[in-house]
């Protein structure tokens, strides 16, 4: 008679679990008694493997299998993370449940003469199991093996699933266990509806009835260099065939081998087992996510080595590593560049003087000390507005006396002539260097720049929004051919005070109807929206342009 667990009285479900917690068959001996799985679990050696690695958002992204099932905890403290000669700290260490990261389930089936169609039907109950404890997003896809490999979508929908799982059936085809092995980790791994994490599970007896083909050692290195957990289901008639437990041991070997897997022999006639597909569930999503900045990464070279310690709470430690490749290295760079581009290079503070005050005297020449600072306060406002005064007048004389070689009058229409470029108007919305006004005028004046922008050509009027920190400054501009920007007032048109810029750093340019940027070959580099330019760069209207210490937002008319 046999005897199931599902709908048994709760007697027989008691006498059978107490008797399946003392008594375990191993896949590779003679019955172990176990007091507390947790605890056989401790005393494994702990295992750790780096299954796939990511670069994203500034972030290096590690998915680590580890054999310690859902009760392992890591602090970050306790991974260490070597790239290249980059030392690296763990931020965070979350579980993949933690993290939420979708899982595909690879189920391969044994449908081979050698199989019975009860163990069939019990690997489609593990299967459904499966679907109800997995998480939403999760998919499993099944694969038939015999003759061939015929394996159905990913599927995220358990109805969907179990009616797939109902639809396999014994065939009196052979088996072909280690090349479904082999093609099935291959699958995996480059299939683009596999999710970032991934796992394989094998339900079948153990026997490979080809002569020919993938062997045993070929199939042992690829589940070794996958670095994907295998979970292998030995479906015994009975736990006293010693032969079938001697092939559910070979079965089992490849979950030994890949960290992370496990392997399960229930035997047949003792019942439906109910906790082997949460216990796999349990294990994938019990793996470890570990994430480090890669702001002070520096790597180069065709390929560089990535190596990740993780020690438990008792001090044992186990690693890992892999060969990053040439291509990857190039991803990271980029993610590396990103964060550069973002964090502008910060300007030093002025250093503020300190000066130490003597005591005030109570009197200054027969006068209080209030009423004589009071009067050289007075002195010092008047000296500076009679010099202001001055000045505005000596320039608005200067500038009602035009120069022959720059302009000349006909008939009340101003004639540009040479000595003085017919493109350019450029006012600062900032004090000049003598700290006179709000603004200065460099080039042309009103009129002139009205007569220069309508000379042949469309010609912008341009508006630079200083976006850095502190007082706001912006920037106009009239362009028609060329505006050349930088710190030397010798080499370029519009001068900014900035010691990140070059003297000639950079230029605005009108080309064909468009408005062009252009790097002068300067020292830290001209970017666009973070991303640095090379020759002509077409601009944009609201364009975020970081040149020096400060990043502009542009806008034209």
């Amino acid at each position: 008679m046999k005897l199931k667990k599902r709908g048994v009285t709760a007697a027989l479900a008691t006498l059978l679990t107490l008797i399946m917690s003392t008594t375990v068959f191993a896949a590779d001996a003679s019955p172990v008694v176990v007091a507390d799985n947790a605890a056989a679990e401790t005393e494994e050696a702990l295992q750790v493997k780096l299954d796939q690695y990511t670069a994203e958002d500034g972030l290096l992204k590690l998915y680590l299998n580890h054999n310690r099932g859902a009760n392992f905890q890591v602090q970050p403290q306790n991974v260490k993370i070597l790239f290249g000669s980059n030392e690296m700290e763990a931020n965070d260490v979350r579980t993949l449940q933690e993290e939420g990261t979708p899982v595909s389930y690879r189920c391969v089936v044994d449908v081979s003469g050698s199989m019975s169609q009860d163990r069939i039907d019990e690997a489609k109950t593990i299967i459904k199991d499966l679907a109800a404890k997995k998480k939403p997003d999760d998919t499993i896809s099944i694969t038939t093996m015999g003759n061939e490999l015929v394996s159905t979508p990913f599927m995220s929908d358990p109805g969907e699933i179990g009616a797939a799982a109902d639809a396999l059936t014994l065939t009196k085809e052979d088996t072909n266990l280690y090349y479904g092995i082999v093609q099935e980790l291959e699958a995996l791994k480059t299939s683009d509806d596999v999710a970032r994490k991934r796992c394989l599970l094998i339900f079948s007896d153990g026997a490979d009835d080809q002569a020919t083909g993938i062997t045993q050692g070929e199939a042992e290195t690829a589940v070794r260099e996958s670095h994907i957990p295998v979970f292998t289901v030995a479906l015994l008639k009975s736990a006293d065939d010693e032969n079938a437990r001697e092939m559910a041991k070979l079965l089992g070997s490849f979950a030994r081998m890949s960290s992370g897997g496990k392997h399960f022999a229930p035997a047949l006639s003792d019942g439906t087992d109910e906790t082997i597909a949460p216990s796999i569930a349990d294990a994938v999503n019990s793996s470890l996510v570990v994430t480090s900045d890669l702001a002070d990464c520096d790597v180069s070279g065709k390929e560089v080595a990535l190596k990740v310690s993780v020690s438990d709470a008792a001090g044992e430690t186990a690693e890992d590593s892999v060969n990053v490749p040439e291509s990857d290295i190039k991803i990271i760079q980029q993610e590396v560049q990103k964060l550069e581009a973002k964090i502008p290079e910060p300007v030093p503070e002025p250093e503020t003087e300190v000066v130490e005050v003597q005591p005030e005297e109570n009197t200054i020449l027969g006068l209080p000390a209030k009423t004589f600072y009071l009067i050289i306060i007075i002195v010092v406002i008047a000296a500076f507005a009679a010099f202001l005064l001055l000045f505005l007048f000596l320039r608005k004389k200067q500038q009602a006396q035009p120069d022959d070689s720059s302009v000349t009058q006909f008939g009340g229409e101003m004639q540009f002539g040479g000595g003085m470029q017919d493109d350019l108007s450029v006012t600062q919305g900032m004090t000049d260097g003598m700290g006179f006004g709000d603004s200065k005028t460099v080039g042309l004046d009103s009129a002139a720049a009205d007569a220069s922008a309508n000379m042949g050509g469309k010609s912008y009027q341009i508006t630079l929004f200083c976006m850095g920190k502190g007082e706001e400054k912006s920037y106009e501009l009239t362009l028609k051919d060329q505006v050349t920007i930088g710190r030397s007032a010798s080499k370029s048109s519009l001068v900014i005070k900035d010691t990140a810029l070059s003297g000639l750093h950079c230029s605005l340019l009108n080309k064909d109807g468009m408005l062009m940027l252009k790097d002068e070959g300067s020292t830290n580099g001209t970017f666009v929206n973070g991303v640095p330019i090379e020759g002509n760069f077409e601009l944009h209207q609201d364009d975020i342009i970081l040149l020096g210490s400060y990043e502009y937002r542009i806008t034209w008319k």
